[in-house]
């Protein structure tokens, strides 16, 4: 789905108890990469790890991948699952995957996939990530996600959409799916999909960036 432009990032839609921002995970995950984009492919990224103690409510999520290669902020409301007003406890953890060049995806795009689910080793360097009991979530999503690129430029993405942990292969193809392969099949991961020019999220080598320039220049020759 692609991302509904706007001017600059929503305002809060409620008071933000907590701000969540992440670096980049050490152990980001490198599985294909076409000729042209040797440095972008379809990579996956950890995105969000949080840890919630009973009695949390409505939390405004702000999460963010600032890498080699990569930019990233986004951010989305979560609420109790269940229609409670307090939390039960839990610990979050999200992945977001770059698609460009790959999969239907053009090269001047980027298709931002955010999948978000439980943290089953929140101890640990990285997460291994788990979905949730579908009629029984411990929280869910309550806005749609909006990411902002580079130049502070914001996109919307679609509605809150669910699958599960068995078929998250279907969604994201091509991907390393290690982070889920301790979580149980028959569970249900939220994510959010977002298309948006490349530019805004890429940051691209100098070697890269002059592969780039001479791909556009081919396509509009082509074009005329």
């Amino acid at each position: 789905m692609h991302g509904t432009k706007i001017g600059r990032a929503n305002a809060d839609p409620v008071t933000p108890t907590t701000r969540l921002v992440f670096s980049l995970a050490a152990g980001a995950m490198l599985t294909c990469a076409s000729p042209a984009l040797a440095q972008v492919g379809n990579i996956g990224y950890q995105d969000w790890r949080r840890n919630y103690r009973a009695g949390w409510t409505v939390q405004f999520i702000e999460t963010g991948i600032v890498g080699s290669h990569w930019h990233l902020q986004d951010n989305a409301i979560i609420a109790p699952g269940g229609g409670g007003a307090t939390g039960r406890d839990f610990d979050g953890a999200g992945i977001a995957f770059f698609t460009t060049g790959a999969n239907g995806i053009p090269s001047d795009l980027v298709q931002v996939t955010t999948v978000y689910g439980i943290d089953l080793t929140p101890n640990d360097a990285l997460p291994m990530v788990n979905g949730l009991d579908i009629n029984n979530p411990v929280f869910e999503f309550v806005s749609v996600e909006t990411i902002i690129g580079r130049s502070g430029a914001a996109f919307e993405s679609g509605p809150v959409q669910t699958i599960l942990l068995s078929e998250v292969g279907s969604l994201v193809p091509d991907m390393n799916l290690s982070w889920f392969a301790s979580g149980d099949p028959n569970s249900h991961l939220y994510y959010f999909q977002t298309i948006a020019p490349l530019s805004e999220f890429y940051i691209p080598t100098p070697g890269a960036l002059t592969l780039l320039g001479l791909g556009g220049l081919l396509a509009a020759r082509r074009r005329r």
